[in-house]
């Protein structure tokens, strides 16, 4: 997942030579090289001895994510947002974004954008279009608000660079590649994301419901959009684990219960207990390839008089990967996948 990470940026270069120096990590490396630096005063990224710190602030990074905590002899990760994995996590969802925007271009706009969006992207010259951090935004003239494409928030303040006509039809749909990511990267049982929400509707109609013609356009655009955005997202996901030459990929999934009695039948009876078990999962479903970051997410509440906490293992097909990292949603400090859900056989293991 971190092979061939662009670092385009000089934040990104230097979150990678911070990571190295950051006693947050433990003590500073020593006996790095000295990195180049161009007449622009950036770090030469695609120097050797920019290679070294990259290679060693990865490791750096993974080491950081453990604490003295074991499951079965495996060390139960921190919170992984302590910032470790920041600077090859925010590149790498930069081209994520970009790449599963651009799957998108060809895409009729009205199964993209609303009506407006629409008259805009018709005849781009006569809109005035601005990037602000969330993405590509617009106005219809000097007296009107910004707002962002997409999902129509209104941007208070000038965006941070103005855009040319000509990229728009791409920054458009790159942006809402970035806010359907986002929106899944946000979503939990507390709060509930819309967006999240549309995916797993996209993802049980295009690839679990025998009831649904896939063919069959919805009526609302949010269901369309989330539609376009699932099949670029598994189509660019093919191809990119086709090109690594993988076929299957092994995967663990971190769960906990309430101990009143309300958890499924298919956990198991007592901790450190195991079994094979039919378990029915959401249409899009997020595992990891460690199970260790599995033990976190299973682990989170560390009371064990109040919750039953669970572990899924199971090896599936590259047919049933609808995401990662590297080419849409997906967290990379924690190196998920999206699996395409349902019921199926894992086995179960109460931790």
């Amino acid at each position: 997942m971190y092979q061939h990470i662009p670092i385009t940026t000089a934040e990104d270069a230097d979150g990678i030579i911070e990571t190295c120096l950051d006693d947050r990590y433990g003590p500073p490396l020593e006996g790095l090289p000295d990195i180049p630096y161009g007449p622009d005063g950036k770090a030469d990224t695609d120097s050797p001895e920019f290679a070294a710190y990259r290679d060693a602030a990865l490791l750096r990074a993974h080491e950081a994510c453990f604490e003295d905590e074991y499951i079965d002899g495996e060390p139960v990760p921190v919170v992984l947002s302590q910032g470790a994995m920041e600077p090859f996590a925010v590149p790498a969802k930069r081209e994520a974004a970009n790449r599963l925007g651009d799957e998108l271009v060809g895409m009729d706009d009205r199964d993209l954008f609303d009506h407006d969006e629409c008259a805009a992207l018709a005849d781009p010259d006569k809109v005035q279009w601005g990037s602000s951090g969330y993405g590509l935004c617009w106005r219809t003239g000097n007296d009107q608000p910004w707002r962002q494409i997409g999902s129509g928030e209104r941007v208070y303040g000038p965006p941070n660079t103005s855009v040319d006509p000509s990229q728009v039809p791409v920054l458009a749909r790159r942006t809402i590649a970035s806010q359907t990511m986002a929106a899944w990267a946000a979503h939990t049982e507390q709060n509930v994301s819309p967006v999240a929400l549309q995916t797993q509707a996209a993802v049980r109609d295009l690839f679990l419901s025998s009831d649904t013609d896939a063919s069959t356009r919805p009526d609302s655009l949010d269901a369309r959009r989330a539609r376009a955005v699932v099949r670029a997202q598994y189509d660019l996901t093919q191809r990119y684990l086709a090109e690594q030459s993988i076929s299957e990929v092994t995967v663990s999934r971190g769960m906990w219960f309430a101990t009143d009695g309300s958890f499924p039948a298919w956990v198991p009876p007592e901790k450190g207990a195991r079994h094979n078990a039919d378990v029915t999962l959401n249409p899009a479903a997020s595992f990891t390839v460690r199970s260790e970051v599995a033990s976190y997410f299973a682990r989170r509440e560390w009371d064990e008089d109040e919750y039953v906490s669970v572990r899924l293992h199971g090896t599936v097909p590259a047919a049933r990967v609808l995401s990662l990292p590297r080419t849409g949603m997906g967290c990379l400090a924690e190196e998920e996948l999206v699996v395409i859900g349902g019921g199926g056989q894992w086995e179960v293991e109460r931790v």
